[in-house]
């Protein structure tokens, strides 16, 4: 074979292995940047089955279980009462289980700070949203208002001292308790509370939660540093 020619194959083969590699590659780096880790659960998407209509809106049926931002930033999980203080201190996004418990993800889903909820990676998967406080507000005047609302969307089980609702609408709000801003967790089978996406002051912003032995449910609002589940809803 002519020795040019024999270059020229060469030079060819070289080439195409090296825009394979490539092209390999970077599929790699775009499958990765989207592929939500064991631990994300309901991260990435939201089952539709879970999507519930509730007058003009439409809910998730659960709380939210991301582990990461919409663009695939990883949040901090804050294990110790150290780290949670400190996220919180520093205002920067975190979330746990309650009381550090895996286990208590498929029912409670995850606690976040509202440093989470309103970080600009987006908190909420694509094709949802964190609901705002006009949104809480506009479920709950469709539910006759804050005095009976609240049992119609307490799930029918794992209320303490009798304390379950109807469950009429399917959101199933289960007491899943909160986080103080020390770190200490409080209230599981007593209390649920939700982050709403709305800032109230410059150190707190709304939240809305439910009791065992009342039916309402109930507008507040706290130091960004504590930590409540949060409700997606459909864009």
């Amino acid at each position: 074979m002519n020795p040019n020619c024999f270059n020229i194959i060469f030079l060819i083969t070289i080439s195409c292995l090296f825009t394979t590699c490539k092209i390999q590659n970077r599929k790699t780096i775009t499958q990765n940047s989207i592929t939500p880790d064991s631990d994300t659960n309901r991260s990435a998407f939201i089952n539709p089955l879970t999507e519930i209509k509730i007058g003009e809106q439409t809910w998730d049926a659960a709380n939210l279980q991301v582990t990461h931002f919409k663009n695939g930033d990883l949040i901090p999980q804050a294990k110790t009462p150290e780290a949670w203080e400190k996220a919180g201190s520093s205002k920067k996004p975190a979330w746990c289980y309650y009381h550090n418990d895996s286990t208590n993800n498929d029912k409670y889903g995850k606690l976040y700070n509202w440093f989470a909820v309103n970080d600009k990676r987006g908190l909420a998967p694509i094709g949802w949203h964190i609901a705002s406080d006009s949104e809480w507000a506009k479920l709950i005047n469709y539910l006759g208002g804050e005095a009976i609302a609240g049992t119609k969307i307490k799930s029918n089980h794992g209320w303490n001292e009798k304390g379950n609702g109807t469950n009429s609408t399917g959101f199933t709000a289960l007491p899943g308790g909160y986080r103080f801003r020390n770190g200490i967790f409080n209230a599981e089978g007593y209390f649920g509370s939700w982050w709403t996406s709305t800032e109230y002051f410059t150190f707190s912003s709304w939240f809305y939660s439910l009791r065992y032995d009342d039916d309402g449910i109930y507008r507040s609002n706290f130091g960004k540093e504590d930590g409540y589940a949060v409700r997606c809803l459909g864009n």
